[in-house]
């Protein structure tokens, strides 16, 4: 409900500072040419657009990429201040027209290109960051059955073997996929059911082999991107 009124007040604090822009240019007789209602309107358009971002980014959820959040406003802050100079420039030269429309759509497109680039780059920085969330997820969640299964005392017979394999799941780089992910994960989960039976030591064997080619071939992928 406090997010509600937020925003609400926001929309109306923006609103005003819209109206009040218009009508400060409404009462300098700003629209009499042509030229300077262009000015005037290029102004209204950046400070609606840099409300409207403003806005959105505030209701944008948590996890919404920062490259996003602080490039998208940073442009149309940056594209309002732009203007707001173009306004005063074209004012004291008496430009054109044409020169000043000209301009202005050049620049408005500029920042509609740049801000589609920020838009594209930060959907794929924050795709990247969410598969590599998810690669770590599924190393750290073994790591975790391996630790609960050291702190059972009827596994104390294989302790070091536990052991061994917790730190090897705790030190190794869990960010990236390799072939044999899906094989640790059965493994894992094959020694849980049969610890206590005589086929524990060769699922150990697997595991620890499983993880070595898992860390080559991480290794390999990583080293082939340089």
């Amino acid at each position: 409900m406090k997010k509600q009124v937020k925003n609400i007040l926001f929309l109306v604090v923006g609103s005003l500072v819209v109206i009040g822009t218009f009508s400060v240019l409404l009462l300098l007789n700003f629209f009499k040419l042509n030229v300077d209602a262009l000015s005037g309107g290029f102004l209204i358009f950046a400070e609606i657009g840099l409300v409207f971002t403003l806005y959105k980014m505030s209701r944008a959820k948590v996890s919404r990429s920062i490259v996003q959040k602080s490039g998208l406003i940073s442009l149309t802050s940056l594209y309002a201040l732009i203007i707001t100079i173009l306004l005063v420039v074209f004012k004291i030269l008496n430009s054109s027209f044409n020169t000043a429309l000209a301009i202005y759509i050049g620049v408005t497109c500029f920042a509609v290109v740049i801000g589609i680039s920020i838009f594209l780059f930060s959907n794929k920085v924050q795709k990247t960051n969410e598969n590599t969330t998810q690669e770590r997820r599924l190393m750290q969640i073994c790591e975790k059955r391996i630790f609960d299964l050291t702190t059972e005392s009827k596994n104390a017979r294989y302790q070091n073997q536990l052991n061994e394999i917790y730190e090897s799941l705790k030190y190794s780089d869990k960010v990236g996929v390799s072939s044999v992910d899906e094989k640790i994960v059965g493994a894992i989960l094959n020694l849980e059911t049969n610890i206590t039976s005589e086929k524990a030591v060769d699922i150990f064997d697997n595991i620890k082999a499983l993880l070595k080619q898992r860390s080559m071939e991480l290794s390999e992928n990583k080293r082939g991107e340089f």
